[in-house]
């Protein structure tokens, strides 16, 4: 019994701080816990942007205003099998280490997460994605939209001569336009040659800086061009020979101003209702746009609500719309330079001048007159 003027704590007071401090406790471990498991989420989300940059480059980085970083895809020309590839050479022109562990670390670590356990890659098959589950809930990092946007993008452009003439028809064949680059870990060739007005177009390149090369074989002529191919990309590259073409001597060459450039028109969009393609100036001069008439065949009958030419919008009406064969006068004068090249936008097709149910617009024939007397055709890809 506590006697007055004496010192000490009841049994009372003593539990009630042995409770106390306990609450106190189980509070700063849940909170050390937190803290811990918050920044091994960081530690993580951070290395998977590393191992990201690693198979696919840093888009930041760059020299010149180049891009100049493409990781195990630029060298390769193909994504890894799995993360031990970016470590232990490929053989063929595997250029790695593609990671560096900071010194002292197991060579290893960087396929685990921050909770230890390993990471998951592929993802599903989708070589473009890195998961951890370490956390108890999953983190999914995907560097790209898809594997063909890293490994399978077009090149293309027109060819002239010394002077600005695109090649005649009849010299087209003696033309060879080459992309050199990697596939599978070894190095290839890609060639096309040109169409009418000197464009060519090579599709299934690889992120990375590629050496593109033109030759005239009659000619004994070629000239080289270094084209900066980044994901999911069509890259425009001019090839203009030291010689002067056949049939240009006194300035002529192809009399189509704009053409089609080969296996950019596609369907896209809720339930493929937009198409884009590109045309090429195969002409030295500028030319100006100021309307355009597309021709197309389609079930059920579609009307047009906009143009976009580039990132510009040149016609939008939304009721009523516009319809195969009718002319669309823009509301501003868009051009293109010589030898320049631009995407066409025709959007939001449906079944009503006054709207209606979205047209699938894929695999329908086009054929688009411009104000300049340019005809192109292309068949839409699904």
């Amino acid at each position: 019994m506590k006697r007055w003027g004496e010192a000490g704590f009841t049994l009372l007071e003593l539990v009630m701080v042995i409770v106390i401090i306990g609450i106190l406790g189980a509070v700063a471990v849940r909170s050390a816990d937190l803290t811990l498991d918050r920044n091994r989420y960081y530690a993580t989300v951070e290395e998977m942007k590393t191992l990201g940059h690693a198979i696919a480059g840093n888009p930041d980085l760059v020299s010149a205003g180049r891009r100049t970083d493409f990781g195990y895809v630029g060298d390769m020309g193909s994504l890894p099998g799995n993360l031990d590839a970016l470590v232990t050479s490929q053989g063929g022109t595997w250029n790695g280490p593609y990671v560096v562990n900071p010194l002292g670390e197991d060579a290893y670590a960087y396929k685990t997460d921050g909770w230890g356990q390993a990471y998951t890659y592929p993802v599903s098959g989708a070589k473009y994605k890195i998961l951890s589950g370490g956390g108890g809930e999953s983190i999914t990092y995907q560097f790209a939209n898809s594997e063909a946007e890293l490994t399978s993008n077009t090149v293309f452009g027109t060819i002239t001569d010394w002077n600005g003439s695109n090649p005649t028809v009849s010299d087209l064949s003696n033309i060879t336009v080459t992309v050199r680059h990697p596939s599978g870990g070894s190095m290839t060739s890609t060639s096309a040659t040109p169409s009418a007005g000197g464009v060519f177009s090579i599709t299934g390149i690889p992120i990375g800086i590629r050496r593109v090369v033109v030759t005239h074989s009659a000619l004994a002529d070629s000239a080289v061009k270094y084209a900066t191919v980044t994901p999911g990309c069509n890259v425009s590259v001019e090839l203009r020979l030291n010689a002067t073409l056949p049939g240009t001597e006194a300035g002529g060459g192809s009399s189509t101003s704009l053409v089609y450039v080969p296996g950019t028109a596609e369907a896209k969009g809720g339930g493929n209702r937009d198409i884009i393609f590109w045309i090429q100036n195969a002409s030295s001069a500028p030319v100006a746009l100021t309307s355009m008439t597309p021709v197309y065949t389609v079930t059920p009958t579609a009307y047009y609500k906009q143009i976009k030419v580039g990132l510009t919008s040149v016609w939008s009406q939304n009721n009523p719309r516009q319809g195969s064969g009718e002319e669309t006068t823009f509301n501003q004068t868009k051009a293109i330079v010589g030898g320049g090249s631009t995407w066409i936008e025709i959007k939001e097709f449906k079944d009503a001048r006054s709207g209606g149910s979205n047209v699938n617009m894929g695999n329908v024939d086009f054929e688009i007159t411009f104000s300049d007397g340019s005809v192109v055709e292309f068949t839409t890809a699904p």
